[in-house]
């Protein structure tokens, strides 16, 4: 048996990671598929960055909407759109 550590214990698999694995992308290979640091695709992936530029140009890539990836970013612009 391999031991187990807490880093491992805490780890939280992200929709957007389930995603782009149903559609055989990852993060390094969108990275290279648009010319960018696989630290800024990651960064904007899992929310610490929140550019809807990249965020369009990612969904491109992959094949997919903004909603697939981030369910959440639909929500908050029809909020906006409705006030």
């Amino acid at each position: 048996m391999l031991p187990t550590t807490k880093k491992y214990e805490k780890r939280i698999i992200r929709p957007v990671q389930v995603e782009l694995a149903k559609r055989g992308w990852y993060p390094a290979a969108i990275a290279m598929a648009l010319g960018k640091p696989r630290v800024t695709i990651n960064r904007c992936l899992y929310g610490e960055t929140k550019n809807p530029v990249l965020r369009q140009a990612i969904c491109d890539v992959v094949g997919c909407t903004i909603a697939d990836l981030w369910p959440d970013v639909e929500d908050s612009q029809s909020m906006r759109e409705a006030s």
